[in-house]
């Protein structure tokens, strides 16, 4: 039982030393701490203008009664389960409940850690709008405790699967137990309160005379603790550029039968590509993390120069990345085994390049149309300078393309 909880220190340890570096190595970029201290300001001003401008009938309770309900009903278990795990420690089975308990302290202190700074960004919304200050403090003591008792019925959730309940009627009952008592703990009237108190000791006695936790749900447990580290990993590749993690392959099915339908026969190394780019390269999650960069750009700092300067640099810093999709550094495997000529591979990216970028230019100027940033003669005008600084770009990268022997030979 020691080593399991050596080990499991030791992993604990590791990743918030990798995470430590990966912070130091973003906040040590010139441009990143400057690109978040513009947001954090311009998020300020937005939020100072929505505190102002809207109207007082606005249900300000019921946006952050959501808000909060998500939050709890959405925490997750962080079980530190590896796949070598469900050979070596599986013998040990009868020692993990200390493991389990360790597990749960620490997803337990993250849990509320981020409920916290939820709680201090809605507290101006809360303070204008909804209760005082004392309201305030006595719901946050509610919903921290509401935060333990959720993440717990998160792991009797886990348990149950293997005894093959079902998911969605504990889910269902996960989410409206929540969402009555963060409402309760938003406006606590005396007549809810016995109701209040109750709900949570039923639940969790039906839960605990009904669950079996003596066998751990390990292929649960050790997907989710893929799926977890992936979305740091995610997360961390928005500021910094991330080598030796393996991006993991997605079906994203309905893209790659769109991509099928008008993708001629005649050009089966652009489909492939295609296929590449889609599934596996970290590529397409920059075209949406640049789209999402510059959105958050535009909302923010509510001005006009801000459209007319984000969204044709969005344009361009994409289509610069795009040639990484044809050099050796990122060769899928099928290119090995059906050799592509240099030309094709660049008419490939062509194609491809200029689709994306065609694509990428009409989502820029959403939403500044939308929040009335431009008008419509100036959105069609700034759509076709962002399509010309692509076009400008691809033309550039297509002859560098050509000359350069890095592309599949």
């Amino acid at each position: 039982m020691k080593q399991n909880k050596s080990l499991l220190q030791q992993r604990i340890h590791t990743t918030w030393t990798k995470a430590t570096r990966i912070i130091t190595l973003i906040a040590s970029g010139g441009g990143t701490p400057l690109v978040l201290g513009i947001l954090l300001i311009g998020f300020y001003i937005a939020y100072q203008t929505l505190l102002t401008e809207l109207p007082a009938t606005f249900p300000f309770d019921w946006v952050v009664w959501g808000i909060l309900t998500y939050i709890l009903s959405s925490v997750e278990f962080r079980p530190w389960i590896e796949k070598a795990d469900l050979v070596f420690l599986l013998p040990l089975e009868h020692t993990m409940p200390a493991w389990r308990k360790t597990a749960f302290l620490y997803s337990a202190g993250m849990a509320m850690v981020r409920l916290i700074v939820v709680l201090f960004l809605l507290y101006p919304l809360y303070r204008v709008r909804i209760g005082t200050s004392s309201e305030w403090w006595m719901a946050i003591g509610m919903l921290l405790a509401l935060q333990i008792w959720t993440l717990w019925v998160r792991v009797m959730e886990d348990h149950r699967r293997l005894q093959g309940y079902s998911r969605v009627l504990d889910q269902a009952c996960l989410w409206g137990v929540t969402a009555f008592l963060v409402f309760w703990s938003l406006h606590p009237y005396q007549i809810y309160t016995l109701l209040a108190l109750l709900l949570p000791i039923v639940h969790s006695i039906w839960l605990y005379k009904t669950t079996k936790t003596s066998q751990m749900p390990w292929m649960l447990w050790q997907k989710r603790e893929s799926l977890i580290r992936h979305r740091w990993q995610s997360l961390a590749s928005w500021f910094v550029e991330l080598r030796g993690v393996e991006p993991p392959i997605k079906k994203r099915t309905w893209l790659i039968a769109l991509i099928k339908r008008f993708t001629t026969q005649k050009e089966p190394f652009t489909y492939l590509y295609w296929r590449t780019l889609i599934r596996r390269s970290d590529l397409f999650a920059s075209f949406y993390r640049i789209w999402i960069w510059a959105t958050l750009f535009v909302v923010s700092l509510p001005y006009p120069w801000v459209s007319w300067t984000i969204t044709p640099l969005a344009i361009g810093l994409f289509v610069l990345q795009m040639p990484r999709l044809i050099t050796q550094q990122t060769y899928p495997l099928w290119v090995k085994l059906y050799p592509v000529s240099p030309g094709r591979a660049v008419h490939s990216w062509v194609t491809i390049t200029r689709t994306l970028a065609f694509l990428l230019g009409f989502l820029l100027i959403i939403m500044p149309l939308a929040m009335q940033r431009v008008s419509y003669a100036e959105a069609i005008i700034l759509l076709l300078i962002n399509w010309a600084i692509g076009l400008l770009i691809i033309g550039w990268n297509k002859r560098k393309l050509s000359q350069s022997s890095q592309v599949n030979r």
